[in-house]
C-alpha cells in the first residue's frame, strides 16, 4: 500500500533480515518518545525476525525508515488473550501515517482479544491519532520518583526472615506469591511461570542480590526485585516488583520491603529510586507517596478491542 504525502510517497515493508539493523536503530533513536518497556538493549538485541513472535512493518518514505510498529506476542501475553506493542511510532505525525502501519500489523492481532499499548499522558498529538484509529483508554499507569533523601529502617519483625532468591532453586516460590498478590491487578492478572523469572537474571538492569523472598515461618509471605535504571544521565534504583501475598497484607510488610529496597539501591550507590504501579492500586499509590516518591510521568494505556 502506497499514500501520497505532499509530494512525498509513503509505503510500508515487511521486517527483514537485511533490514533488521536499520530497524533496531530507528528504536534506539526513538525509545525515548514511547514506551521503552521493551526495548532495551538486552531486548533489542536478541530481537528474532518472526512473524510469530515479533511481526514487524516500517514506514518508508523516500528510502528511509519513517516509521515503525511491532507487536509482541509473547508467550506470557498470549496466554492473556492479548499482544503488545513493542513500538508503534512514526516520525510523520499524521493519522495518514500511523494507519498504514496500524492496518498491516492488525492482521498479527486477529488471534487476541486486545493489543495495547502505553502513552504519555502529555504526547496529546499521539494520543488523538490513537483515539481516531480506535483504541480506547484502559487504565492509568504511574511512574514514580523518589529523590535522595535518607531511608528509615524497618527491622523484620518476629517470625520472619528475608532471604536473596536463589536462581534454578526458588522460581516457584516467586510464581507463587507474585501470581497470588497480582491475580486481580489489572496487567498483571496473568500468572508467570518458573522460566520467566528464571530469564530475570539476564535483564540488563539486573542486580546481583536484588531478588528477594519474605518468609513467615518458612513459608513465603512476599517478595521484592531491585533493578537499576538509567534515567537522565545516572543510574536509579527501580523497584521492579513487590508484592504482598493477600492473607499477608495489612501487616506492614510492603513498607518494610520498600526500605529494604531503597536501601539496597543506596548502598550501591544510586540515591534517587524509581517505581512503576497501577493508578488503580490506591494503597500502593499511598505508600509509595508516604515513603517519599512523586510522579514523575504519567503513562496511559491504550487498548483496541480486536473482537
Amino acid at each position: 500500500m502506497i499514500l501520497m504525502t505532499g509530494e512525498k510517497a509513503m509505503r510500508v515493508e515487511r521486517l527483514t533480515e537485511e533490514t533488521r539493523k536499520d530497524f533496531l536503530e530507528y528504536c534506539r533513536k526513538h525509545r525515548q518518545e514511547v514506551d521503552d518497556s521493551y526495548l532495551y538493549e538486552d531486548q533489542l538485541e536478541d530481537f528474532k525476525v518472526d512473524e510469530g513472535e515479533n511481526p514487524t512493518y516500517l514506514l518508508i518514505e523516500e528510502d528511509r525508515i519513517a516509521g515503525a510498529v511491532s507487536l509482541y506476542r509473547s508467550e506470557y501475553f498470549l496466554k492473556g488473550n492479548r499482544a503488545r506493542f513493542r513500538i508503534f511510532h512514526s516520525t510523520i505525525l499524521t493519522l495518514e501515517a500511523y494507519n498504514l502501519l496500524w492496518e498491516k500489523i492488525k492482521g498479527h492481532g486477529e488471534d487476541v482479544d486486545k493489543v495495547f499499548t502505553f502513552i504519555d499522558e502529555k504526547n496529546t498529538a499521539v494520543r488523538k491519532i490513537m483515539e481516531e484509529l480506535g483504541f480506547d483508554i484502559e487504565r492509568i499507569s504511574y511512574l514514580l520518583e523518589r529523590q535522595a533523601q535518607d531511608v528509615p529502617r524497618v527491622d523484620v519483625p518476629a517470625g520472619y526472615r528475608l532471604e536473596d532468591l536463589v536462581f534454578d532453586r526458588d522460581e516457584e516460590i516467586w510464581c507463587e506469591v507474585r501470581n497470588a498478590a497480582f491475580s486481580q491487578l489489572a496487567g498483571a492478572e496473568t500468572p508467570i511461570t518458573a522460566g520467566q523469572v528464571r530469564e530475570m537474571k539476564d535483564h540488563e538492569g539486573h542486580l546481583p542480590g536484588g531478588m528477594k523472598i519474605l518468609f513467615r515461618n518458612d513459608v513465603p509471605a512476599a517478595i521484592l526485585n531491585v533493578e537499576k535504571e538509567w534515567d537522565e544521565g545516572e543510574w536509579k534504583t527501580f523497584i521492579g516488583l513487590l508484592a504482598v501475598k493477600p492473607d499477608q497484607q495489612g501487616k506492614g510488610l510492603g513498607r518494610l520491603l520498600l526500605r529494604e529496597g531503597l536501601r539496597f539501591g543506596k548502598e550501591d550507590g544510586m540515591e534517587k529510586a524509581m517505581i512503576s504501579v497501577n493508578g488503580e492500586n490506591d494503597k500502593a499509590v499511598k505508600l509509595y507517596t508516604q515513603e517519599g516518591f512523586e510522579k514523575k510521568v504519567v503513562m496511559v494505556c491504550y487498548k483496541y478491542d480486536m473482537k
